[in-house]
């Protein structure tokens, strides 16, 4: 730890003291009332022009900067609990939608880029007051519980019943597993190096993650509905032999027409990417579609379920071999021309995945 450079002291009345607090006017009804907070020496204020302002011993001393910042910061963070109205904590947690004990679309495994959780939802509660109730409304310095000795510990006076909450200054040491494990709600600061560590908790509360670690908190968490986009593709039939494909449609929409002025929906799970048609370009979310309907007796055309639309080694790509036979202008026609081509003819290569195949991830909407 680099030397600190003290920025708080006390005076005769042991109020805290800061650097910022005293001027070229004002420091001389300081000059003999300034004591270290952690040794008791006597300070002076140092306000030159190079180095930042600060407080220093006026005999030299081997006065711990650590014990000083410990000290401080149990000082502050007590001051702070006493004189405000409020005492927030800010979680920061992962959260999953309000539906996941009951949707059949929810998935532990998901990666919470697939919306069935928020990873880092904040949300604040109030430790001195919820719901109109008090909570917490005493702090002591060094209380002793069963064989722990919180640096402060904050507890109800009206009801001594309540598990009290301690608050861990981590300067140099951690909490002890122990005592982490004691089931005692801990709030350790994260480690403080400077006063300004301690300032970002005075100015910003206690923020799990950022400026400190919670232990043994189980806080209600908020109801958060969340919209998960799914591996699942829609396909769509209209009554004028078109079609369309909408990917990755949401889990709210799962069961629910998407088109007003379809004949046939169908859902295509992709989950397990692993099956052999998904990955092999073959086969894609429409034509998989397009082979369970015309297993079922419906027919679809579309220029890539025809068997003069081939893969070609020279163009990289699909095109249509007749293109030119049938005058068309473009060697990839647009996939509806086959509703009016005169050649169009059904692959039936594309009939060797099994039906049964087809059932495990195609569905019909209702």
């Amino acid at each position: 730890m680099s030397k600190i450079e003290y920025k708080y002291c006390v005076d005769r009345d042991n109020s805290l003291v800061c650097i910022d607090d005293i001027t070229d006017e004002n420091r001389c009804s300081y000059k003999e009332n300034l004591f270290c907070l952690q040794c008791g020496k006597e300070m002076t204020a140092k306000l030159g022009n190079i180095k930042v302002h600060h407080f220093a011993h006026k005999v030299n001393t081997a006065c711990n900067g650590e014990s000083y910042l410990h000290k401080l910061a149990k000082r502050r963070i007590k001051e702070k609990f006493d004189t405000s109205d409020r005492f927030p904590i800010i979680f920061k947690r992962e959260v999953p939608c309000k539906d996941s004990k009951s949707c059949q679309c929810f998935d532990r495994n998901k990666s919470y880029s697939d919306g069935c959780y928020i990873k880092d939802q904040l949300f604040k509660i109030d430790l001195k007051e919820w719901n109109g109730r008090k909570v917490y409304d005493t702090c002591e310095e060094e209380v002793h519980r069963d064989d722990y000795i919180a640096d402060l510990l904050l507890t109800n006076s009206d009801k001594p019943n309540i598990k009290p909450v301690f608050i861990e200054i981590f300067v140099k040491h951690k909490s002890t597993d122990e005592k982490i494990n004691s089931e005692y709600k801990i709030i350790e600061t994260a480690q403080i190096k400077t006063e300004d560590d301690i300032d970002s908790i005075i100015t910003d509360g206690f923020r799990e993650g950022k400026n400190c670690t919670l232990y043994n908190f189980e806080p209600k968490m908020p109801f958060v509905k969340l919209y998960s986009r799914l591996p699942v593709d829609r396909f769509v039939l209209f009554k004028n032999e078109s079609t369309c494909v909408i990917p990755d449609i949401k889990c709210n929409l799962l069961m629910s027409r998407l088109k007003t002025s379809s004949i046939i929906e169908l859902n295509i799970n992709h989950k397990g990417r692993e099956n052999k048609w998904l990955f092999k370009g073959m086969y894609d979310s429409f034509k998989l579609a397009a082979i369970y309907l015309y297993k079922r007796g419906v027919h679809v055309k579309s220029c890539s379920l025809c068997k003069y639309y081939k893969y070609n080694s020279y163009y990289f790509d699909e095109i249509c071999i007749c293109y030119k036979s049938l005058n068309l202008q473009s060697r990839k026609p647009k996939l509806s021309t086959a509703l009016s081509c005169a050649k169009y003819v059904f692959n039936q290569e594309l009939l060797s995945v099994e039906m049964s195949e087809l059932e495990e991830i195609v569905s019909e909407v209702e």
